[in-house]
């Protein structure tokens, strides 16, 4: 929580200071985050369950943006927890393990592609950190009933990055509806990739 502060100091600074400098957006989305498969490599006795299947989680976040063809912005993000299958390669045994909940953060620079009246299209890409939350060691059983002992990764605040394509849909001058599709990039102590479709609501002023 104390992050998420943090984070909403500069939104609103970022509001003040571009207020008359070109269209200054606030959005509010809804997420899913398709996590791609891992492997950590096989390593007996010490990183047995090396292999994790692909898994989705969700979340949610807001963000503020200023600028007309060339735009800059920051973003929060709260990622729900979820559940991933990962599997020992040398008898094939598996465990479902929790994934952790983390909030990110994001410094953003996105170019409009086409724009009217009626809709906005536009790449963006950005660069930040994500904090775990509630990260700890757990214990679980395996498929074929053996204990396996997951630790909480090394780094506690990792950076990460994004880049995608968005789109928006004016309902009025003032409201428009945006979907966005994102490759994003957990540089953690195992990196993860993942594919982000997010969709919300965007206020203009």
């Amino acid at each position: 929580m104390k992050l998420l502060k943090l984070m909403l100091i500069p939104i609103f600074c970022l509001a003040l200071t571009t207020w008359g400098y070109g269209a200054v957006q606030f959005y509010t989305f809804g997420k899913a985050n398709f996590n791609n498969a891992l492997d950590t490599g096989y390593e007996a006795g010490a990183n047995d369950f090396s292999t994790q299947a692909a898994y989705s989680t969700y979340g949610t976040g807001c963000g503020l943006t200023a600028g007309s063809r060339i735009f800059f912005g920051l973003e929060i993000h709260y990622n729900l927890n979820g559940t991933a299958t990962l599997t020992d390669p040398s008898d094939n045994d598996t465990v479902v393990i929790d994934t952790y909940k983390y909030a990110s953060g994001f410094l953003t620079l996105g170019l409009n592609i086409v724009q009217s009246t009626g809709f906005r299209l536009y790449i963006q890409g950005g660069g930040g950190i994500a904090y775990g939350i509630e990260i700890k060691t757990k214990t679980y059983t395996s498929s074929l009933g053996f204990e396996t002992i997951i630790e909480p990764p090394k780094k506690k605040t990792p950076i990460v990055g994004f880049g995608g394509l968005g789109l928006e849909v004016y309902f009025s001058r003032g409201i428009a509806l945006m979907v966005q599709g994102r490759y994003q990039y957990l540089a953690s102590d195992d990196a993860q990739s993942a594919v982000v479709a997010m969709g919300g609501l965007v206020f203009s002023f």
